[in-house]
C-alpha cells in the first residue's frame, strides 16, 4: 500500500542520514586553520540560536571572561570545523532543557596562553556512569541521538591542538569546556580585525 511505501522510504531517508553522518565522522576532515577572533566565532555561533526561536523556552547567553575590552582573542582555528563543534555541544546543551526553563551560557576565558571555551546549562545533567561515554562514537541517551555529535566535537577540538572536558550534576546542569593553547604571535595578532 501506498503508506507501506512511505514508511519505508522514511526509513530509507533516516538510514542515508545516519550513514552520512557516521561518514563525515569516520573521514578525515580538511583542517584550515587560519588566525581568528574567537569571541566574533563564539558570538556568530550563539546568535542563529537566539535568533530562530530553537528552544524557545531557553535564554541563551554569551560572556567574555577575563579579557580585556576590546581587544580580539586570536587562535589560529578552522572558522568552519569550530562552529561544527561548538553547535554540537551547544544543541546536546538543548535537548538537556527540554521542557525545562533552560538557560546556555557560552563563555570565553584567557589566561595566559590558556584559551577556554565553556557551555554550560542547567537541564537534566548526565549520569556519573555515563560521563566517560559521551564522546564515545553511538553512546547516546536520546533514542533518536546518533551519538556521534560530541565524538565529533572531540575529534574537531584535538585538530586544532587542544581537548574538552566535562562537569555534570543529574538534575543541576552540565558544563563542557573547550581547552586550547594561543600560540599566535602579536604581531599577527594585531593585524587581524
Amino acid at each position: 500500500s501506498a503508506r507501506y511505501f512511505d514508511e519505508l522510504f522514511a526509513e530509507v531517508k533516516e538510514t542515508e542520514s545516519l550513514v552520512k553522518r557516521f561518514l563525515s565522522f569516520a573521514r578525515p576532515l580538511e583542517f584550515l586553520p587560519e588566525p581568528t577572533d574567537l569571541g566574533k566565532l563564539l558570538q556568530e555561533t550563539v546568535a542563529p540560536y537566539k535568533d530562530s526561536g530553537i528552544g524557545e523556552n531557553i535564554d541563551f547567553c554569551f560572556e567574555a571572561e577575563n579579557l580585556i575590552a576590546g581587544v580580539p582573542v586570536i587562535f589560529s582555528a578552522d572558522a568552519l570545523l569550530m562552529k561544527q563543534a561548538l553547535n554540537n555541544i551547544i544543541d546536546n546543551a538543548v535537548g538537556a532543557c527540554e521542557g525545562i526553563e533552560g538557560k546556555i551560557k557560552v563563555s570565553l576565558g584567557l589566561s595566559g596562553t590558556a584559551l577556554t571555551i565553556a557551555v554550560s546549562d542547567n537541564g537534566r545533567g548526565i549520569p556519573e556512569d555515563e560521563i566517560d561515554k559521551v564522546f564515545t562514537p553511538f553512546f547516546s541517551s536520546k533514542p533518536s541521538g546518533t551519538g556521534l555529535g560530541l565524538p565529533l566535537a572531540a575529534k574537531i577540538i584535538d585538530l586544532h591542538g587542544g581537548h574538552i572536558s566535562v562537569e555534570s550534576k543529574v538534575g543541576i546542569g552540565t558544563t563542557f569546556r573547550i581547552h586550547l593553547t594561543v600560540k599566535i604571535p602579536a604581531e599577527v595578532a594585531a593585524s587581524v580585525r
